[in-house]
């Protein structure tokens, strides 16, 4: 393998970590950690309850049996939002079936220091 080779694959998986981390697997709430498959009861525990929340859908799935019967399954789709402070992200945690599934950057925050 040429060095060539080699410093693509570094930059490949230098850019697959920054996306990770970007998307933000886990958000630090003072001395506490939330991650990706932590329950909504876990989240409000280590944070406290958010600035605002959402329910903003509900997930449906289905499928037929060849027996003609239809087994649908809803989960629902929330929205947590906790607001970080003056000239910091205000986190977007998503949950769906009570289940945290992403935590995203919002717009920027306003008020005192809260997350770390």
């Amino acid at each position: 393998m040429s060095t060539r080779q080699k410093l693509f694959i570094f930059v490949g998986i230098m850019l697959l970590v920054s996306v990770s981390i970007a998307n933000g697997d886990s958000f630090r709430c003072g001395n506490r950690v939330v991650s990706t498959g932590d329950s909504k009861m876990e989240v409000i525990s280590k944070c406290g309850p958010p600035d605002d929340s959402e329910t903003i859908s509900y997930d449906t799935k289905g499928s037929v049996s060849t027996g003609g019967s239809v087994d649908l399954r809803t989960r629902k789709v929330d929205k947590l939002y906790y607001n970080c402070g003056d000239g910091r992200f205000i986190r977007v945690l998503t949950l769906i079936g009570g289940k945290l599934v992403r935590i995203e950057n919002g717009g920027y925050g306003s008020g005192p220091t809260k997350c770390e």
